[in-house]
């Protein structure tokens, strides 16, 4: 197992990686917490970039965040958007 038994999109579906990512060409991985100003910042290029490959082949792109940071509620508002 890559990432452990189940991934969680932002609006709280979860499943198995593997039936999560079966179609997609790319996997990123994006370790990131709130207390990395670096990370927090770069969070929303990297989420444009996403974007723009999602709308020419949704298909293509996925990216994993990993939490790095120190608790649940910190990771809750950092994938709210």
């Amino acid at each position: 197992q890559t990432f452990g038994p189940k991934l969680c999109t932002s609006d709280g579906r979860c499943s198995k990686p593997s039936e999560m990512l079966k179609d997609k060409e790319l996997v990123g991985v994006f370790f990131s917490a709130q207390w990395c100003g670096y990370c927090v910042r770069f969070t929303p290029v990297l989420e444009a970039f996403y974007n723009i490959v999602r709308f020419h082949n949704k298909n293509k792109l996925e990216i994993v965040y990993v939490n790095s940071g120190d608790n649940m509620d910190n990771f809750e508002a950092s994938t709210r958007s």
